[in-house]
């Protein structure tokens, strides 16, 4: 007898949710906060280029075997791709401003708010923000994207 697919593969999307959250929802603003601490405009922004960049070279590699399924994982994969570098974008300008004040306190400059202010900003900004985009972009790359795909093919 053949079981239904949503009840075994429920628990694989699930793991896989989880997954897409503690990497792209943790390590990567962390590694992106740890490059924020260095006085170096703009090296944050490093992970969301790289993200977009990544993108862009599979859907190149797909486009160039098959235009056909290389349209199809375009468009499966649009809903997914804004609400990510979304989260990203909005991640890095929050960065920005603690950055910012590490350069200005470094150059001597008045600065009118203390490191940890903008530290707590940041992290406001990340579960206001930044987190609930990572959790529905996991979402949709988990379950949208498949049924998009399923859907075109």
């Amino acid at each position: 007898m053949e079981s239904t697919p949503t009840l075994t593969s429920t628990p694989n999307k699930l793991v896989k949710v989880m997954q897409y959250i503690i990497n792209n929802g943790l390590k990567v603003p962390f590694s992106m906060l740890v490059l924020a601490l260095i006085p170096v405009p703009y090296l944050y922004f490093f992970n969301t280029f790289l993200s977009a960049m990544l993108g862009g070279i599979v859907v190149g590699a797909v486009l160039s075997y098959s235009i056909s399924t290389g349209l199809n994982l375009i468009i499966a994969s649009i809903p997914h791709i804004i609400i990510e570098l979304a989260a990203f974008c909005i991640w890095a300008s929050s960065l920005y401003y603690l950055n910012l004040w590490i350069r200005n306190k470094l150059h001597k400059r008045a600065i009118n708010t203390t490191f940890w202010f903008e530290l707590k900003r940041c992290v406001l900004h990340y579960i206001r923000y930044v987190l609930p985009l990572i959790i529905i972009a996991a979402c949709l790359e988990t379950f949208l994207t498949d049924k998009i795909l399923t859907l075109l093919n």
